[in-house]
């Protein structure tokens, strides 16, 4: 419960800071998504999870192309074997837009730990595309895949690890 309590304050104070440099530098970027995730629990050879989810990232576009930032998440997942589980991904975020259409491709990742139900490494690649709204706002549709690493115990009472692997199928707006 620390390390949660840690991380939000370290978020919060991020976050902070980088609103106060949209106001100096007026290059910050911030996304939100919403994500579908029907996947595998990484134990069980079959489509055996379902996950929704929600993600934040704040940063800096460094030009026309690049973002860079860092964002939290929340995901919940209904596991066939292991009931449900909650997940808090906090992750470096990085992205390049190809393109300066009104619809332009782009290629995301997120890349971090995850805490919570499940506690390990977080990647989470994805492609899509852009669809310019206003000068500043824009809807993006992706198409991606997600690994969270967690611990389960067996039969056996034993330790194992595994990784949830899920296709992201989201639906988010950039400002």
């Amino acid at each position: 419960m620390k390390r949660i309590l840690v991380i939000l304050v370290l978020l919060v104070s991020t976050f902070s800071y980088v609103s106060a440099q949209q106001i100096q530098g007026g290059r910050y970027k911030g996304f939100v998504d919403l994500t579908l995730k029907p996947g595998n629990d990484g134990v069980y050879k079959k489509l055996n999870s379902l996950g929704f989810g929600f993600t934040t990232s704040h940063g800096y576009q460094l030009n026309k192309n690049i973002f860079v930032g860092a964002g939290v998440g929340l995901d919940f997942y209904k596991l066939d074997y292991f009931d449900s589980a909650l997940a808090i991904p906090v992750f470096a975020n990085f992205r390049a837009n190809i393109g300066q259409g009104s619809v332009s491709p782009f290629f995301d990742l997120k890349v971090g730990y995850t805490a919570v139900d499940i506690s390990g490494l977080y990647l989470s690649p994805s492609i899509g595309a852009r669809i310019g709204l206003a000068k500043n706002l824009g809807l993006n549709v992706g198409l991606g895949y997600t690994a969270q690493g967690y611990k389960y115990y067996s039969y056996s009472y034993t330790t194992n690890r595994a990784y949830i692997h899920s296709l992201n199928i989201s639906v988010g707006i950039d400002f």
